[in-house]
This record gives structure tokens, sequence and C-alpha cells, in this order.
């Protein structure tokens, strides 16, 4: 059961104590798989970053520059 007041972290930690009772997992399993989560979310973030950045290098000239002070 989820506390409906308090912190987020006894949120998480009453949400790992079900997720290890009933998928029968370990807590280094958890955290590996959080780790990993994370860790994937911030590669995508920084490809679209990337992405977008090569979209606008055409906007970056120099006779563009003046746009650039408005």
């Amino acid at each position: 059961m989820v506390p409906r007041t308090g912190s987020w972290r006894a949120c998480l930690l009453t949400c790992k104590h079900v997720i290890m009772l009933t998928q029968k997992t370990t807590q280094k399993d958890i955290v590996v798989d959080a780790i990993e989560a994370y860790i994937a979310q911030k590669q995508e973030s920084q490809a679209l970053l990337d992405a977008a950045n090569r979209s606008f290098a055409e906007w970056d000239n120099p006779e563009d520059a003046v746009y650039d002070h408005l």
C-alpha cells in the first residue's frame, strides 16, 4: 500500500517492496534495472539534443548574425 502522505522516498520504498514480492526479484536487480533505465533515458535525451542542434545548424551563419542581437 502506497502512503498518501509522506516523502517520495517512502513511496519508492513501498513500490520496491511490492515489486520484490510480486516478481520474486532482489533489491539489487531492481536497482540495476532502475540505473539502466536512467542511463538509457539520458542517452535518448542527449541523442534528441544532438539531432536538434544539427537541424538548426543551417541558421548558424554570419549572414544571420545580425538577428542574434535582436
